[in-house]
């Protein structure tokens, strides 16, 4: 399987700029409205937002298990651009 920094699908691992690309055809063609991640790490997260606006990101935190990972992932995130439901 890939790092972090790629997708694993159908066997064959990809860019995340691809897959992105991908689901950004998506949101073009009005089947999809918002772009979002799991699990991805912050450079992930940074590679996919050059290619599109990714909207929602989710990832475990733990007290317990917490990893300098994550909170770099919740530290890039701007809390005025985020989607308020």
């Amino acid at each position: 399987m890939g790092s972090s920094s790629e997708g694993f699908f159908d066997g064959f691992v990809r860019p995340i700029e691809d897959t992105v690309t991908a689901m950004a055809e998506l949101v073009k063609e009005g089947k999809v409205k918002y772009l979002g991640l799991s699990e991805c790490s912050a450079t992930t997260l940074r590679r996919a937002y050059k290619v599109h606006p990714i909207t929602a990101v989710q990832v475990e935190y733990r007290q317990v298990h917490e990893t300098g990972q994550t909170l770099e992932v919740i530290g890039i995130i701007d809390p005025d651009s985020l989607l308020q439901y």
